[in-house]
């Protein structure tokens, strides 16, 4: 766990215990846990899998190449129309 992620969801007035799930799921998978672009960030051998974004009455993770991932009930969405 990275100290600088403690405090970027200590400082969040809200959603702390949606991010902590997220968190706590994203580490149970060996994942390395960094803080880049101000934002926690999730990586595997050096390469950016996904983050946690915080919003004002939500919280999202995204992939990065989410366009790789198998989807077979559908579940994932594009962030907008221009995606792939």
């Amino acid at each position: 766990m990275n100290p600088l992620i403690d405090d970027y969801i200590a400082r969040s007035s809200n959603l702390q215990s949606e991010m902590e799930s997220l968190r706590g799921m994203l580490l149970e998978c060996s994942l390395t846990e960094e803080l880049k672009w101000k934002v926690p960030t999730y990586t595997f051998n050096g390469k950016n899998v996904c983050i946690i974004g915080k919003f004002k009455e939500y919280v999202v993770l995204s992939f990065m190449k989410g366009v790789l991932l198998k989807d077979d009930l559908k579940l994932l969405q594009k962030p907008g129309e221009n995606e792939k």
